[in-house]
């Protein structure tokens, strides 16, 4: 009987251990096991505390694409400690070096800790080598893990290719045919904020810019072609400015008073916070005076570039310009021959998504598209309910949906089109 009331109390107290420690882990953070418990990270903890290395953020150079914080083996929020501009030696980092990666430029980067009062100097090329994807695949397994623990003690090693590649391309303007440069031109000054580049506005074009991010209005002929009235979202010639404000409710207001068309329904959208990548993000699509597509974006604290927190102006700048895009994979390629880096991905869907967009059963694929400044360029894939209408086979530049994205790339000798039809021409051309 004693035994029994013995083995009854180790049941009992287990039972209760259970259900008190699934209380409080969440208190703990993340990956409270592999913190507190796993060897392997207890020692590459240490070995990240007094070793050589260290990882350090870029602040100034994150464009919060996500992909340091979903890679990192410890489940720590990287791109918070980097937008606050702190150090995340402290959170459990065990200085993997995962987080510098997978992201474009090494947002993140691994610095060399130096004696004395001497700045901090970048590692050269084979020791940064050591602390990428491309000598230790993951931690999750225990040879490579065991593997990186040792090279790293010994600073020494023969490393594969290194997998990171920085941007090499920049978006230097975006171009737009219109009927009345003049009054175009009005539209973008008086009610989107933007200023004259220049002295070189005329009756044939006018260059504005707005945080640094230009647009090209052209005076196109007589015989263009407006942009198809029953235009769509997902209809492959489909592309806008990502505008940023620093108060959406004040801009949406702003911009129905001045009469303008909306594509969204139900004025501005904010994407549900179960979006881990996008959640809070404020959106709302509309047309200018020719019937370009046009979107107002508010990011939320932690989203989008450290300059998007500003508020001294309604109308910030451009984030990006965005493409309907039939194949991700095929669009991505394209790019990256042209210097660019893929910066980022989400899922969109839902009915926020559909009211934003414009159609219905809108399940959209988004990549990002980063250069080596300026606005982005984004990819926008309709997984449901697919591809709309093709790119004109017959279009030509004078149309009004034609829109160049002009840039800057040694990779880019002469006017080219996108596997979708866009066009991209070399910055400067006419």
């Amino acid at each position: 009987m004693t035994g029994l009331r013995w083995w009854y109390g180790i049941a009992v107290n287990s039972v209760l251990a259970g259900v008190v420690g699934t209380g409080f882990y969440p208190l703990f953070g993340p990956r409270v096991w592999c913190r507190n418990f796993c060897p392997m990270a207890a020692l590459l903890g240490i070995t990240q505390k007094f070793g050589r290395f260290q990882i350090r953020v870029k602040p100034d150079m994150c464009i919060s694409c996500g992909n340091c914080t979903t890679y990192c083996e410890m489940g720590i929020d990287v791109r918070s400690y980097a937008q606050s501009n702190e150090s995340f030696t402290r959170a459990a980092c065990v200085g993997c070096g995962m987080c510098c990666a997978h992201v474009p430029s090494r947002r993140p980067e691994a610095r060399e800790r130096l004696e004395g009062p001497r700045r901090q100097t970048p590692p050269g090329p084979q020791r940064r080598k050591l602390l990428t994807e491309s000598f230790m695949p993951s931690l999750r397994s225990p040879r490579a893990a065991w593997a990186f623990l040792a090279l790293t003690a010994a600073c020494a090693g023969t490393p594969k290719a290194d997998s990171i590649h920085a941007p090499a391309a920049s978006v230097e303007e975006v171009r737009l045919r219109v009927r009345d440069v003049a009054a175009s031109a009005s539209f973008f000054l008086d009610v989107l904020g933007f200023t004259r580049a220049g002295a070189s506005a005329s009756d044939a074009s006018q260059v504005l810019d707005l945080g640094g991010a230009r647009v090209n209005l052209r005076q196109a002929r007589s015989s263009a072609r407006p942009v198809p009235a029953d235009s769509r979202s997902n209809d492959l010639w489909f592309q806008h400015l990502a505008i940023v404000v620093s108060d959406m409710d004040e801009a949406h207001q702003k911009l129905v008073g001045a009469g303008v068309s909306a594509i969204s329904s139900g004025g501005p959208q904010t994407i549900p916070m179960s979006n881990a990548v996008a959640g809070g993000i404020r959106a709302w699509y509309f047309r200018d005076l020719d019937g370009h597509p046009l979107e107002i974006i508010w990011y939320p604290f932690g989203k989008g570039r450290p300059e998007w927190q500003r508020k001294h102006t309604l109308f910030l700048g451009i984030d990006h310009t965005a493409i309907a895009v039939s194949d991700t994979a095929r669009s991505t390629a394209f790019y990256e021959r042209l210097g660019f880096v893929r910066a980022g991905e989400s899922l969109n869907f839902g009915p926020e998504q559909e009211a934003l967009s414009g159609v219905d059963g809108a399940r959209v694929r988004i990549t990002g598209m980063a250069g080596t400044s300026g606005m982005g360029i984004e990819f926008l894939e309709y997984l449901a309910p697919g591809p709309g209408r093709l790119y004109p086979a017959d279009g030509t530049t004078e149309d009004l949906w034609s829109v160049e994205i002009a840039i800057r790339s040694a990779s880019l000798s002469g006017g080219i089109q996108d596997p979708d039809g866009h066009r991209v021409v070399p910055g400067g051309s006419s």
